[in-house]
């Protein structure tokens, strides 16, 4: 990334900028290169600039087509990223990718559009656009925001060297400048800079100011953890504070900074290391890192469980530790990662076990005594991403003696979703439909639906979404939905009718950002009929593979049913 020219730390003729200069001098930061003018070339418009090409799922160029401000400012502002499931996030993400003509009279909602760039995990991309309009109001401070990510990354040489060149009283530096003096060990000075630190209302940002002062006095109660933009959890770092109780709601790359900052603490790295597992941004060797150093670390959070236990974290730990073993029996090993596996109470937990034992479960593809575990191994590989080593598991499912039909073509449905292409799907609804337990006796009382009665709602649910999806369906199928009853949480009419209106016009990214705005955190709550008529939307405006993704998580793979 290019930047100004570097000015001296001295001319400014502040003690606190001769300390930074000499902060620098210390540091191996490379020279920053000259912005060069582009002559004649025309740059192109804000909405015009896309990180993703045609051949990667870019949207047309006519995504804003009939889309004004206030209709593009409402749905904006509907959307929100922070509360989608991964397949909801990526619909937004691939909209905010995608290069398009502008929308009309929508110049000064560039900044809606990096604010949501940044929400869907792209920080960098929001900030390369900043950086290509340093003339405008919002993309005038993209040298101090590049700074605040490289202090993220862990690059703090760089980053601090950057600061010590800059006008020590500009304020949209004070942040990165705090941070720096606390990095060459001037806490003093890094409290009395928090001081003039504001926040984005311009009110003064008492929980850094709490952050350098519990750095400074260790004694001091510490204030908890927080990761909501790159500078925080860059501070959260620095400051060693802890995370709060529960799991963070934290942005896919911010989690991905964390796991790969040098300096990370091991309780942060497994506070958010479900966040970056649950949206492919780490290796399943960087998840299953985490999970080592947590279970070597006595501080941790995570070695203090106990070693024995029904939770779901104490049966990881075990199978993280079953995988280390290497004298461990496979048939033991296989055990304990079906038993961290099965103990999964969301598909985050699950999603994180499958990508930290993928590689082991890979391994044991072979092993006689694991062939009982075919089905949970096959639905651990499809939610690690691995389509592959899944169809290996379900060949292991169909030679067992008497196969579950059921679930060997549910589990084929949902690697037809993964893999993309509508060959087949057809003829494996047929056969999830053959395969459905006929109704039985209502239970008693307050007794749960038996497994039969599980098995015929996941067969609705899948005609259902399969229609919405326009995949292929027979006579027979088509007979089987219109007798089905849809359950879950419903869609306003008005809301889809909004969405239809849209699509009808050609203003494609309005109906694929307001359909992501009805999508919920788990897509398997919501009413079969109201997620079908979506998917429709999203696969009518182009955003097809995004479409088959949330049905697969609709179908809940994580789940033995």
């Amino acid at each position: 990334m290019s930047a100004r020219d570097n000015r001296s730390a001295a001319a400014a003729g502040s003690g606190l900028a001769c300390a930074l200069a000499l902060l620098a001098l210390s540091a191996s930061s490379p020279a920053h290169a000259q912005v060069v003018a582009q002559g004649a070339l025309e740059r192109p418009d804000p909405w015009g600039l896309g990180w993703i090409g045609r051949a990667d799922g870019a949207l047309d160029q006519g995504l804003w087509s009939a889309t004004t401000r206030s209709e593009l400012e409402t749905v904006f502002k509907a959307v929100e990223a922070g509360s989608l499931s991964p397949a909801g996030l990526a619909v937004v993400r691939r909209v905010m990718l995608s290069g398009a003509r502008p929308p009309e009279n929508a110049g000064d909602l560039v900044t809606a559009r990096i604010d949501l760039l940044e929400q869907v995990g792209d920080s960098e991309r929001a900030n390369d656009l900043r950086r290509q309009f340093p003339e405008t109001p919002w993309g005038a401070t993209w040298e101090s925001t590049a700074t605040e990510l490289q202090l993220a990354l862990g690059r703090s040489s760089t980053a601090c060297g950057r600061v010590a060149s800059v006008d020590p009283g500009d304020a949209a530096w004070m942040h990165a400048r705090v941070l720096c003096f606390a990095l060459a060990g001037d806490l003093n000075a890094a409290s009395a800079i928090a001081e003039l630190a504001l926040t984005p209302e311009g009110t003064p940002d008492t929980w850094l100011i709490a952050a350098m002062e519990a750095l400074r006095e260790p004694t001091r109660t510490r204030p908890e953890a927080k990761f909501g933009t790159p500078f925080e959890a860059a501070v959260s770092i620095t400051a060693r504070l802890a995370p709060g109780a529960g799991a963070p709601s934290v942005r896919p790359d911010i989690a991905a900074m964390v796991i790969r900052h040098p300096e990370a603490g091991i309780d942060l790295k497994r506070a958010v290391v479900s966040a970056a597992v649950d949206h492919a941004r780490i290796a399943p060797e960087d998840a299953r890192a985490v999970l080592n150093a947590a279970a070597a670390d006595p501080a941790s959070s995570a070695a203090r469980r106990p070693a024995r236990g029904l939770d779901a974290a104490a049966l990881l730990s075990s199978a993280v530790a079953a995988a280390n073993d290497q004298k461990l029996a496979p048939a033991a090993q296989a055990a304990a990662f079906a038993a961290a596996l099965k103990a999964a109470s969301s598909a985050s937990e699950f999603r994180l076990a499958a990508y930290a034992l993928k590689a082991d479960m890979a391994d044991l593809v072979q092993v006689a005594e694991a062939a009982a575990f075919a089905e949970t191994f096959a639905r651990a590989a499809l939610m690690a991403g691995d389509t592959v080593l899944a169809g290996q598991w379900r060949t292991v499912m169909t030679a067992a003696e008497t196969p579950d039909d059921w679930a060997v073509a549910r589990l084929d449905l949902m690697l037809a979703l993964a893999s993309g292409g509508d060959a087949g799907r057809g003829e494996v609804i047929d056969r999830l439909i053959a395969a459905t337990p006929a109704a039985g006796p209502a239970p008693r009382g307050n007794a749960p639906p038996s497994q039969a009665a599980l098995r015929r709602i996941e067969t609705t649910r899948a005609l259902f979404l399969a229609s919405g999806l326009g995949l292929p369906m027979s006579p027979a199928a088509r007979a089987q939905l219109s007798g089905e009853r849809t359950t879950g949480r419903g869609v306003s009419d008005g809301a889809l009718g909004r969405i239809e209106s849209a699509i009808t016009a050609g203003a494609t990214g309005e109906a694929a950002l307001a359909a992501a705005a009805l999508l919920q955190s788990d897509p398997s709550a919501m009413s079969f009929a109201g997620l079908a008529d979506l998917l429709n939307a999203l696969t009518r405006v182009g955003v097809d593979q995004q479409a088959d993704a949330l049905m697969l998580e609709a179908m809940q793979p994580w789940k033995a049913i």
